[in-house]
């Protein structure tokens, strides 16, 4: 409890929180507060002139919670799917303090988190909300703050991690056991959030740098399905740890039979051993520009391939660029609409 709460206010909490422990409390204006615990949200209204003191209970149990920010108050929601909605208001400077213990209460009451498994950090971006947790990543894309529909990707899965930055998006680059994910934050946060998350990793796994991270990772993933992807992608992931430039995406692409085509054996191999045998001696110096004909069609390849790739590269730049742009118009949105609405109340 607050240190500067009145004895009078403390009982009143007291028998709200009938037994259960407070695992945490934020201030709000004056004297209100919130007091959460495992399984629900107290807000505690202090004495005004309107209005005496008095407690609302929200439990934590609900489908869906967004959150709406004003330039003065920011309200939070939580839909309970057929027992209907409940919403309170904070002061908006306190909402990210607010929303961190509160999405944590969410997260446990729906089994998203398990026991003894703590929220580190939680990060929202306009439509997307990432939660780091000791044991995995919570991330919800979408117009609410989160709901069942999300996605989350255990620690015991990760094999790499790094940041792709750009001049207005970056991208999280997360290799799992199954595939590699990306996932857009602000250019300005990305450095952030990557330390962030490489620090839960590490904690995860008992270690301190990155390279025994990845011989943590490669030890719980003995599976041989997997080492097209952890053997190319173990090296690039290093590298592109140490240099972000490098991108270690396309490794599980890679064929093994590549490295084979512009080798001398296929040559030999591809260039008919009758046309040598049935010509007589002059003919080892007329070989020569028989297996020239195959060789320009996997050097064709390369540039071709190193040609798409750029292409891929420069849309994916392109839509990020756009997709945050959307963003941020519907930012501005939201602001005007919230704008309006505080004018009219």
């Amino acid at each position: 409890m607050r240190c500067g709460t009145p004895a009078n206010d403390m009982d009143v909490v007291q028998n709200a929180l009938d037994g259960e422990s407070v695992v945490a409390e934020v201030g709000l204006s004056g004297e209100n507060a919130l007091y959460v615990t495992p399984t629900r949200t107290l807000y505690f209204r202090a004495d005004g002139l309107l209005s005496d003191e008095s407690v609302e209970s929200y439990p934590h149990d609900a489908e869906r919670m967004n959150v709406s920010e004003g330039r003065r108050k920011a309200t939070v929601t939580l839909d309970y799917g057929t027992d209907g909605e409940r919403t309170f208001s904070v002061p908006t400077g306190s909402i990210d303090s607010v929303v961190h213990p509160v999405l944590a209460g969410v997260l446990a009451a729906n089994g998203v988190t398990g026991p003894g498994e703590t929220i580190t950090r939680t990060e929202r971006f306009s439509e997307l909300t990432l939660v780091i947790t000791t044991e995995r990543l919570v991330k919800h894309v979408g117009n609410t703050t989160w709901d069942l529909d999300y996605e989350e990707i255990p620690y015991s899965e990760v094999r790499g991690l790094d940041v792709e930055e750009g001049a207005v998006a970056a991208q999280l680059v997360i290799e799992t056991a199954r595939r590699v994910q990306r996932v857009k934050v602000p250019a300005e946060s990305a450095r952030e959030v990557h330390e962030y998350l490489q620090e839960a990793l590490f904690d995860f796994h008992g270690v301190d740098t990155y390279r025994e991270f990845e011989r943590a990772a490669a030890a719980d993933d003995p599976d041989s399905d997997v080492e097209s992807e952890g053997e190319g992608s173990a090296a690039s992931a290093a590298s592109a740890f140490d240099s972000p430039g490098i991108d270690p995406i396309d490794t599980s692409g890679v064929a093994e039979d590549e490295p084979r085509d512009p080798g001398a054996p296929d040559v030999d191999t591809e260039s008919p051993p009758d046309e040598s045998a049935s010509d007589t001696g002059p003919d080892p110096a007329s070989a020569d520009p028989t297996p020239r004909e195959p060789e320009p069609e996997p050097e064709s390849e390369g540039p071709d391939r190193e040609e798409l790739l750029e292409r891929i590269e420069e849309l994916e730049e392109l839509l990020a660029r756009q997709e945050d742009l959307l963003a941020k118009q519907r930012a501005v949105l939201g602001e005007l609409v919230g704008d309006v609405q505080e004018s009219e109340q």
